[in-house]
């Protein structure tokens, strides 16, 4: 998530990765009025900065594909690479461990 400080006209002028006095607005980092106003920003530094702020949520979108896929059965877990099996199965360890359940969708479905 970012941090947004708007102009008095509502338009972004600046954007944090933590909480300032006056940029207190959460925006998510896949969000058309960031990515625009990143595209405004003359600096050539902040395109990477905004693919390295979009990669914690591609990651998870590459985790809910692959689970789609695999719940579908389109492909299976085993289809996929060893290190890509090994890399997904200890993220779906973490989660568990933060959600405090060991219940997954399938399981309530």
């Amino acid at each position: 998530m970012l941090y947004v400080e708007r102009d008095p006209d509502g338009k972004i002028v600046s954007i944090s990765k933590s909480k300032t006095p006056a940029a207190t607005e959460i925006k998510p980092a896949v969000d058309d009025e960031v990515i625009e106003f990143l595209d405004t920003v003359q600096d050539p530094a902040d395109p990477r900065a905004l693919l390295t702020l979009t990669d914690a949520g591609l990651v998870r979108a590459f985790e809910d594909l692959i689970n789609v896929l695999v719940d579908k059965k389109v492909i299976r877990f085993t289809d996929l690479p060893p290190a890509v099996q090994k890399k997904v199965a200890a993220r779906q360890k973490i989660r568990q461990k933060l959600s405090g359940t060991s219940l997954m969708v399938n399981d309530i479905l």
